[in-house]
C-alpha cells in the first residue's frame, strides 16, 4: 500500500531529475543571474563566518567598499548555501544542488496540494505538467533564479496547508515563501489571503487562515519590514522604477514564444515568458469541460479570475495599473506573472482532467508534456571557478544598483588604495584587522586627523574610540558616502562595526518571539485543549 501511495511522487522525482543533466556537467552552466548568485552564496558564508546573523551587510562585495544586498534580497537560499559549504561542498555545487533540489521539489508540493482536491491520476498529470512547465525552465536554466524557484516549491504547500487546517505548519511555509523571493511572495499574498477566506468552510477556518499568514509575515518579519524602510536609504526605485515599461510581452508570447537567453522579451532572442501551447490548450479544454457539463465549481472560478488578473497584468495594456500602483514597478518585469498565469492555469487544467477521468488522456498529455520539455534543456554556456574566485567576487550581485546608498556617487569600479587612511592631520594608522562588519586599529596622531574608512555608510555603521561611540560623517564631497570620522591626538584604539539599528533589533525580536510562542504552542499542545487544533 505505501508504495502504491507513493508511486506517483517517486515518478515525478525520477521524470524531473532527467530534466537537470546538464547541472551533472563540470562547472556551473551561464544564465542570467546563475554567477552572481554563486558569489552571493560566498558572501553569505563569510558574514555567517564573521558571526553576522541575520546577515544584513556583504563587507567585502563591491570592491571592499561593501554592500546592504543581504537586507533587500531573499535570503533563504544563501542561508541553506552556506551550510552546505560548511560540510565541504563548493560553492558552484551548493548552487547546483540547490536550485536542482527546488526544480524537482516543485511537483511534489504540487501533487500534495493538487492530491488534496482531485484524484491522484488528475493530481500526477496536473503536478507534471506544473513540474515542466517553461516558466520553470525558463527560471532554471535561462535565468538561474534560485528564489523564485524556491517560491514555486512552497506556494502550493501553503495551499495545501490552508486546505488540511495545518495553521502552524502553513505559517511556518509562508515565513519560508517570503524569505525565498521577494517578488514572488508580494505577488502570490494576495491569492493566497483570498484562497484562505473564499474556501473555508466556517469563521473558525477562516481566522485561522488569517492567523496562519500572520504567523508567516512575523517570522520573516526581521526581513521584510526593514527591506521595506530601509529602501529608502538606496537607490532603487530610482534605477528600477521605470523598469517596467520595456519588458512587456505581447498575448501570444505568453501562448509560444521561441526560446532564447537574452534578458529583453521584446528582442529576437530574448527569453521566453510562455505559458505554453500545450497548458494553454488544456486550460481552455478545462473551461470548456465545465461549460458543456454545465458544472459550478469555484475553485475553477477563482482560479480563472486569477489567471485574467495575471494575464492583463502581464500585457501592455496595464500600464496605467502599473503607474498607479506603487508596489508593482517594484516586481520590475511584467512577465514574471506568468508564473502566477502558469499556476492557475495548472489548477484550471487539473480540475477538468479531474472531470474528464480518462487515463488514455492523460497518458497521452503526460507523454506530449515531457516530450515539449525537451525542448527547453538548453544550456548556452559554462564557467568554471574556483571557491576563492567567489570570495573575492568584487561586484555587489545586482546588476541595476538596486542597493547603491543615496550618499554614494554610485557604486565603485576598483578597490581602495588603502581600507583605512588619514586624510588630514599628522599620524598613523597600526595593528589593523578587518572582517566583513568589524575593523580594528590604533592611531598614533602628532594631532587631530581625520580617518576615512573606505566603507560605505549604511545605518548601522558604529564608530568607537577607545570604547566611546562618535558621530560617523559620510557627506564629504571628496569622498561621498564614505564613512569618516575625527580621531584626537594621542594613541587610541579605534573600532568600526556594522550592528543592528533599533528598527532591526525589533522586527529580530518579533521573529524570534514568534519562533518562542510556536514552541510553546508545540510542546504544550495536550493540554492547550481546543487551541491545539492550530497545530
Amino acid at each position: 500500500m505505501a508504495r502504491i501511495r507513493f508511486f506517483p511522487i517517486i515518478l515525478l522525482l525520477i521524470i524531473h531529475v532527467a530534466f537537470l543533466f546538464p547541472l551533472f556537467q563540470p562547472g556551473l552552466y551561464q544564465s542570467h543571474d546563475g554567477e552572481a548568485l554563486v558569489a552571493r552564496f560566498a558572501a553569505y558564508y563569510k558574514a555567517f563566518a564573521a558571526k553576522e546573523f541575520p546577515p544584513r551587510w556583504a563587507g567585502d562585495l563591491n570592491f571592499r567598499y561593501g554592500s546592504p544586498v543581504f537586507n533587500f534580497y531573499y535570503p533563504l537560499p544563501g542561508y541553506m548555501a552556506s551550510f552546505l559549504h560548511i560540510v565541504n561542498i563548493s560553492f558552484q555545487d551548493t548552487y547546483k544542488i540547490l536550485i536542482g533540489l527546488a526544480f524537482i521539489a516543485a511537483p511534489v508540493g504540487s501533487y500534495l496540494w493538487l492530491r488534496h482536491r482531485v484524484n491522484k491520476e488528475s493530481a500526477f498529470v496536473g503536478a507534471l505538467l506544473y513540474g515542466l512547465a517553461p516558466y520553470h525552465f525558463l527560471d532554471l536554466y535561462v535565468r538561474g533564479d534560485i528564489g523564485e524557484l524556491f517560491a514555486l516549491v512552497l506556494l502550493p504547500l501553503v495551499l495545501f496547508a490552508i486546505d488540511k487546517g495545518y495553521v502552524i505548519a502553513g505559517g511556518i511555509v509562508y515565513g519560508l515563501l517570503i524569505l525565498s523571493h521577494n517578488g514572488l511572495s508580494l505577488m502570490f499574498t494576495p491569492i493566497l489571503l483570498g484562497y484562505g477566506l473564499l474556501f473555508a468552510k466556517n469563521k473558525i477556518e477562516r481566522f485561522n487562515s488569517i492567523i496562519s499568514l500572520t504567523i508567516g509575515l512575523s517570522l520573516s518579519a526581521f526581513f521584510w519590514i526593514p527591506a521595506l524602510i530601509d529602501l529608502r536609504y538606496t537607490l532603487g526605485s530610482t534605477f528600477i522604477g521605470q523598469m517596467y515599461k520595456e519588458h512587456f510581452p505581447t498575448l501570444l508570447q505568453l501562448i509560444y514564444s521561441p526560446w532564447g537567453f537574452g534578458p529583453d522579451v521584446r528582442k529576437t532572442g530574448g527569453l521566453s515568458p510562455q505559458v505554453g501551447p500545450l497548458l494553454t490548450t488544456l486550460t481552455l479544454g478545462g473551461l470548456a469541460v465545465f461549460l458543456l457539463h454545465k458544472k459550478k465549481n469555484h475553485h475553477v472560478l477563482f482560479w480563472l479570475t486569477v489567471l485574467t488578473v495575471s494575464v492583463y497584468i502581464s500585457l501592455p495594456i496595464s500600464t496605467p495599473l502599473w503607474t498607479r500602483l506603487p508596489f508593482l514597478p517594484s516586481l520590475q518585469f511584467p512577465w514574471r506573472f506568468s508564473a502566477l498565469t502558469t499556476f492557475a492555469a495548472v489548477a484550471i487544467a487539473t480540475q477538468g482532467l479531474y472531470v474528464l477521468n480518462n487515463r488514455m488522456v492523460f497518458m497521452v498529455i503526460a507523454i506530449t508534456a515531457t516530450i515539449f520539455a525537451t525542448q527547453m534543456i538548453k544550456i548556452s554556456s559554462y564557467v568554471n571557478h574556483p571557491d576563492a574566485y567567489y570570495l573575492n567576487y568584487p561586484g555587489t550581485t545586482n546588476y541595476h544598483s538596486e542597493t547603491t546608498t543615496i550618499w554614494s556617487a554610485g557604486d565603485p569600479s576598483t578597490y581602495p588604495k588603502q581600507p583605512v587612511e588619514i586624510i588630514s592631520g599628522e599620524g598613523k594608522i597600526t595593528n589593523y584587522t578587518r572582517s566583513t562588519i568589524r575593523h580594528t586599529f590604533i592611531t598614533k596622531a602628532l594631532s587631530s586627523v581625520r580617518i576615512l574608512d573606505n566603507t560605505f555608510y549604511y545605518p548601522g555603521w558604529r564608530v568607537q574610540i577607545d570604547s566611546n561611540t562618535i558621530p560617523i560623517q559620510f557627506q564629504d564631497p571628496n569622498h561621498r558616502g564614505l564613512i569618516t570620522f575625527a580621531v584626537p591626538e594621542g594613541t587610541h584604539e579605534v573600532r568600526v562595526q556594522f550592528g543592528e539599528t533599533p528598527l532591526r533589533k525589533i522586527t529580530d525580536a518579533i521573529s524570534i518571539g514568534t519562533i518562542i510562542l510556536l514552541g510553546f504552542f508545540w510542546f504544550f499542545r495536550n493540554k492547550l485543549g481546543k487551541l491545539s487544533l492550530i497545530v
